[in-house]
Formats: C-alpha cells, sequence, structure tokens
C-alpha cells in the first residue's frame, strides 16, 4: 500500500515506524463492525439485485437525462460563476494549513501549486 500511495505522490514517510504504523491504522478500519457488515451488504445486494449491480450504468443515466437537461435550461457550465461555501472553503483551507504544519513537523518537504487565474474569464468570488 506504502508504495502505491508513494507513487500516487500522496505520502512521504520517514520511516519504517511510521510506515507501520500507517498500515496497522488502514488494517484496524477494514476490521471494523461497520466495514464487514457494508461489505456482507454489499456483497448480498449485488448477487440478489439486478438494481443494485446496475448502480454504476444508472448514476451516468441520471447524469445524462437529468442533469445535462437542468443544465441547458438554466445556462449552467463549466464556466458559470458559482458561489462558494464559506464554510467549506475555510474547512479546507485550515486543513490544507493543518497538512503543512504535519510535513514541518516531520519533516517532509511540501510542493503546493496554485494555478494562476487566467486574465480573460472572470474571476470566482472567493470569501475574505
Amino acid at each position: 500500500m506504502r508504495e502505491a500511495l508513494r507513487k500516487q505522490g500522496a505520502l512521504a514517510l520517514n520511516d519504517a515506524a511510521e510506515v507501520a504504523a500507517l498500515d496497522q491504522d488502514m488494517e484496524a478500519l477494514r476490521e471494523t463492525f461497520q466495514a464487514r457488515v457494508e461489505s456482507k451488504l454489499n456483497d448480498g445486494l449485488e448477487s440478489h439485485s439486478e438494481v443494485w449491480r446496475a448502480r454504476p450504468q444508472m448514476r451516468g443515466h441520471v447524469i445524462n437525462f437529468v442533469l445535462k437537461p437542468r443544465n441547458t435550461v438554466f445556462r449552467i457550465s463549466a464556466s458559470s460563476p458559482r458561489p462558494i461555501v464559506t464554510e467549506r472553503y475555510q474547512r479546507n483551507w485550515q486543513a490544507l494549513e493543518e497538512i503543512e504544519q504535519l510535513a514541518r513537523a516531520h519533516d517532509v518537504r511540501l510542493l503546493l501549486f496554485l494555478p494562476p487565474f487566467r486574465g480573460d474569464v472572470p474571476r470566482p468570488v472567493i470569501p475574505r
């Protein structure tokens, strides 16, 4: 698991103890009562329900037959301005700051890339 995360650029651990702790945490999650129940429930539903097996395709149909016409009617596109939910924005920013603090505490180099805003399109509204 460690190598998979490293390949994705999502993990930079300093020593074997940290890796072992991460592996134990992930294993503990797999063994939770909730995970076992959800796994058995999904397996049972997939083996007995055509509808349950078709969920990924149904999601695609919802997008194609509900969301696309809605977007057309209301003229919503990828470039449509959208309000930013201030609470969510602040929580995400705080999480980023905590990641930075954690990286510093463990001597992990962190590279953040914030792409520049395009000058030819209106900027999104960012809460202050």
